[in-house]
């Protein structure tokens, strides 16, 4: 038996598992059992005898609501959340599954799951032992961030509504809300690019460097044996060399509340997750393609190192939230001790004008490219007065050795980063 019910979809898993329940005395119950105690002591001491049936008539109907759900529900659920991960916008399930695993069917049972800004609650119908009852519900996902999605409670409720048990399944779920992305091709940069272009596999050879030990398997060189390893292992071991000269991207997104505020001092939430959609992108293709890069959010660290990690590079981005950490400036200036080459991309708003382009000169030395990517309308937030001048959106603009360009939406950076990367 399957019941579909609109709402959210979620990812995970919620493994079966009710504890004794939590038991709560509904508004209704309260007033019953109150009428009860007063009615009925009333009605003996005045000798009232409809009083004094009264309140034995709502006190034996609390202690029948109570003896109602005071035994096991005789059920199991679980919750599947498919995918884990989505991006803004994009959809997500939680598949709700119940078993019922006692002889006695029971009635009155709900199941309640969802999240905090929605909660989802299913009728559980009368069935016997062994059957399966499935719902689904879409989980909503405007945002970007972490969902908590649960508790996963099974409720059971006497017929005349007085008290309920809430039974509780598994953990709570997360699912994570990463930032839109599209692919982009990663730019040619290095100290030595191939002739036939950037490529992701290992060579061996002056531009090669050693990067790690794994078993050989066969067609490897055998000059690569690593003798010493192999002894001490039993296993043939063999250099694995990894190509230097491989493009390798930095990204730096610029946190700086202030460079997202217009001029009547109103923040711009949309410029905002224009530029992590675009570090998104411009991240998730290089690591998407194997190719090392390194993710700044102002003066923070993303993501150490010359990760290939496109998973991790999106999830780092799904809780960037707008913060000064020193502003753009001190976030630039830290760059100023990273090694040679490859490519420095900055992302940040129109808004910002012209000053981001400025702080990046004095960085531009140390990478083979350096952009400025503006994301953002110039009339983000703006009411009844005109917006400075800007370069029409895509369309690159050299400032000092600095490739600047601007984008309205998401879509337009696949032709702009094109235009740049053969500019």
């Amino acid at each position: 038996m399957r019941q579909a019910v609109p709402g959210p979809r979620v990812v995970g898993e919620a493994a079966p598992g009710g504890g004794p329940g939590r038991l709560s005395l509904t508004r209704t119950g309260l007033g019953v059992i109150g009428a009860g105690l007063v009615f009925g002591p009333a009605g003996w001491a005045t000798g009232y005898r409809d009083s004094l049936l009264l309140g034995l008539g709502c006190l034996l109907a609390a202690g029948a609501a109570l003896a109602w759900v005071l035994p096991s529900p005789g059920v199991t659920a679980s919750r599947t959340l498919v995918p884990p991960r989505t991006e803004r916008g994009g959809r997500a399930v939680a598949t709700v599954q119940v078993v019922r695993t006692g002889k006695r069917a029971r009635r009155g049972l709900q199941l309640s799951d969802g999240t905090d800004d929605q909660r989802v609650v299913v009728r559980v119908p009368v069935a016997k032992a062994g059957t399966r009852i499935v719902a689904d519900y879409e989980i909503p996902t405007p945002r970007r961030g972490i969902i908590s999605v649960g508790p996963l409670e099974l409720v059971v409720r006497d017929p005349f509504g007085l008290f309920q048990r809430a039974h509780r399944f598994g953990a709570m779920a997360e699912l994570v809300v990463r930032p839109r992305m599209v692919r982009l091709p990663v730019p040619a940069s290095g100290r030595d690019p191939h002739l036939d272009g950037t490529t992701s596999n290992a060579v061996n050879g002056a531009t090669s460097a050693f990067h790690a030990l794994r078993a050989y398997v066969a067609g490897d060189d055998r000059r690569l044996v690593h003798w010493r390893s192999s002894a001490r292992t039993g296993v043939l071991m063999v250099r694995q060399m990894a190509d230097v000269s491989r493009p390798h991207t930095t990204v730096l997104l610029d946190t700086d509340p202030m460079n997202y505020t217009t001029p009547q001092g109103t923040y711009s939430e949309e410029s905002f997750e224009l530029a992590v959609d675009v570090s998104a992108s411009v991240a998730g293709s290089a690591a998407l393609t194997a190719f090392p890069v390194r993710l700044h959010a102002g003066a923070e660290v993303l993501v150490k190192g010359d990760s290939t990690d496109a998973g991790g590079v999106l999830d780092a981005l799904a809780e960037v939230s707008p913060g000064g950490g020193g502003g753009l400036g001190r976030a630039i200036s830290a760059l100023t001790g990273s090694r040679g080459g490859g490519s420095l991309v900055v992302v940040t708003s129109v808004l910002a004008g012209a000053a981001p382009a400025r702080m990046v000169s004095a960085v531009h030395g140390n990478f083979d490219r350096v952009l400025v990517i503006q994301a953002g309308s110039p009339l983000a937030g703006q009411t009844g007065r005109t917006a400075p001048a800007a370069p029409a959106p895509g369309t690159p603009s050299p400032r000092g050795g600095v490739g600047v360009f601007t984008l309205d939406t998401l879509d337009e950076l696949p032709l702009a980063w094109k235009r740049m990367s053969v500019g």
